[in-house]
């Protein structure tokens, strides 16, 4: 897959949360590893992936 950022709208849509919740782990530091743009939080997709599998494996 050709790598690619989404912001968190769509990272929020992605993983099945509301962009809020994606907010609240971000700043309690629970969220997938981002990178900051500017001023805006951005997440690759392989990022988003992992971070899922993590999560399945821990729960």
């Amino acid at each position: 897959m050709a790598w690619r950022l989404y912001s968190s709208r769509e990272a929020a849509r992605i993983i099945g949360v509301s962009e809020s919740t994606l907010r609240r782990w971000r700043d309690d530091g629970d969220d997938p590893p981002h990178i900051l743009v500017g001023h805006r939080y951005k997440y690759e997709h392989d990022a988003l992936r992992e971070w899922l599998r993590d999560r399945r494996r821990n729960a």
